[in-house]
C-alpha cells in the first residue's frame, strides 16, 4: 500500500503546540515567555501556520490576541491531537520492555530515612527513564493512598485483615 501526501503534512506539531501556548496564555508575549522563545519567533510561526492552514486564527492586539472561530476550533482539536501523540509516543516507547514513567512509593519515616536515598540512586542509574517519586505517612495513610491510587508501592507495619492488599511478610 502507497502512502499518499494528505493536508495533514501541511500541519507542523511544534507549530501547532506553539499556537496552544498562544492560545493559552492569550498573548505573544506570555506564550513566548513560556515557551522560552522570541516573540517575533513565535510570531513567525504562528503566521507561517495561518498561511499554510490558509486561514486566520487570531486577531492580535494591543491587549493581546484574540481567537476567531478558526483558531477556537484548533485550539480544542490541536490539545486533542497533541495529547493523542503523547499517548502514541509512550505508547510506543513502553513496547521497548525498558521500564520507564513515573512509580510512586509510600515508606514510613523510620524507612524512609534509611532507604530514600539508596533507593532513588540505584532506580536513577539502573533505571535512568523511571522517575521515582518517594512519599512518607504512616501506614494508615499508606493504605489509603494505595486505595486511591496514589501509590504503586507502599511499605507498612501493619495491613487490617479486610485489606484488599497483597501483603508481603519479612522472615526476620
Amino acid at each position: 500500500m502507497r502512502i499518499q501526501e494528505k493536508e495533514y503534512a501541511l500541519l507542523n506539531l511544534r507549530q501547532l503546540s506553539y499556537f496552544l501556548a498562544l492560545a493559552e496564555f492569550g498573548s505573544i508575549s506570555a506564550a513566548a515567555s513560556a515557551l522560552n522563545m522570541s516573540q517575533p519567533s513565535l510570531s513567525e510561526n504562528i503566521a507561517k501556520l495561518e498561511k499554510q492552514l490558509e486561514v486566520q486564527l487570531a486577531l492580535r492586539g494591543s491587549r493581546g490576541i484574540q481567537m476567531t472561530d478558526a483558531g477556537m476550533a484548533l485550539a480544542k482539536r490541536g490539545g486533542e491531537i497533541l495529547r493523542s501523540v503523547d499517548d502514541m509516543i509512550e505508547e510506543i516507547r513502553g513496547l521497548s520492555g525498558e521500564a520507564r514513567g513515573p512509580v510512586a512509593i509510600g515508606l514510613p519515616p523510620s524507612l524512609s530515612i534509611l532507604l530514600s536515598v539508596p533507593m532513588l540512586e540505584t532506580i536513577h542509574s539502573e533505571h535512568p527513564n523511571v522517575r521515582l517519586h518517594v512519599a512518607e505517612a504512616m501506614s494508615g495513610g499508606i493504605l489509603e493512598w494505595i486505595a486511591f491510587d496514589r501509590l504503586d508501592l507502599g511499605c507498612v507495619y501493619e495491613a487490617y485483615d479486610s485489606a484488599p492488599y497483597h501483603a508481603v511478610a519479612s522472615s526476620r
